[in-house]
């Protein structure tokens, strides 16, 4: 589809930028934790660190790319068919939560996992559901629009279509291989923030902790990159998206892991508690990625009556 002309990026100044947003954020962190605190909430630092570095980050981003000048007519195929657009919303959905579903019963028969039977479980599972069946949708939408979107079609103008969607999956499970749990316990302050960014490079730079799921988030991406090729259209990707937003944070409410208490359990091989971090899900997401990046098989013409 064509895409609109955008203005020529500055990398030297756009690497500026993004460093001083960085910046700004380790400073003001500790601040806003304050503000927060004082008004009654009980927000945790690393929290409040992660959310404003990466506001701050976009919005760099939109002062210096105005990526609103790339945004295509059809919005990547959004804006179209209505029927069609919502069929693969519910496909995409339905893709994903069966996938993660054989997943989780491969750790389930391998007593890797079990119900959590403590009586708080479900009123976990019930606090959980609104908090991220609500956002789903809205919050896919708007990833999906950038990583699948916006971003591959600005790197494809310099670097070809394979490299630009490699590049964007990469970057894409690079932002989300980090969550709050793997943020060291800090005060709040610019001290804090600091070790909570040197943490997240260590973890960066440890193959053995973060590759796994570096793997299963570049294979979605790449999943998401393939749905989008095959469709014309971001409405498959939106919905599978959402579907593992809403999912893991929910199992992960209602189950826990099984070992022994004595180093790292026999079955890490098949990933944790997100799934996609093991041989399993990897082997699923790749299996998924080839049914989608198969051409589909045109049918031959009918000959003309006689």
């Amino acid at each position: 589809m064509d895409v609109p002309p955008a203005p020529a990026p500055r990398p030297l100044a756009l690497v500026g930028a993004l460093v001083g947003a960085l910046a700004v954020a380790v400073l003001a962190s500790g601040p806003l934790h304050h503000a927060i605190a004082a008004l009654g909430g009980d927000p945790e630092f690393p929290k409040v660190f992660r959310y404003l570095a990466l506001a701050l980050l976009v919005g760099v981003l939109f002062a210096t790319l105005r990526p609103w000048r790339d945004v295509p007519r059809d919005v990547w195929g959004l804006r179209g068919p209505v029927a069609r657009t919502l069929r693969l919303l519910l496909a995409g959905a339905v893709a994903v939560a069966v996938l993660l579903t054989l997943v989780a019963c491969v750790h389930a028969l391998a007593g890797a996992v079990a119900w959590d039977d403590a009586p708080w479980a479900w009123r976990k599972f019930l606090r959980r559901l609104p908090k991220y069946l609500l956002p789903a949708v809205p919050f896919a939408l708007l990833e999906e629009s950038f990583f699948r979107g916006w971003l591959p079609d600005r790197l494809r103008r310099r670097h070809g279509p394979r490299a630009a969607v490699v590049v964007a999956a990469a970057v894409f499970a690079l932002l989300h291989a980090f969550r709050r749990s793997d943020a060291p316990d800090v005060a709040p302050g610019a001290a804090g923030a600091l070790a909570i960014v040197a943490a997240w490079a260590r973890n960066a730079a440890d193959v053995a902790s973060t590759g796994p799921s570096l793997v299963g988030l570049f294979l979605f991406a790449l999943v998401l990159s393939a749905a989008r090729a095959r469709f014309s259209t971001l409405a498959f990707s939106v919905g599978a998206h959402a579907a593992a937003y809403a999912y893991l944070p929910l199992y992960s409410a209602l189950t826990q892991p099984v070992h022994d208490g004595v180093g790292d359990p026999p079955w890490s091989w098949l990933g944790s508690k997100w799934l996609y971090d093991g041989v399993p899900g990897a082997l699923l997401l790749a299996a998924l990625l080839v049914l989608l990046a198969r051409r589909p098989r045109v049918e031959a013409p009918a000959p003309p009556p006689t």
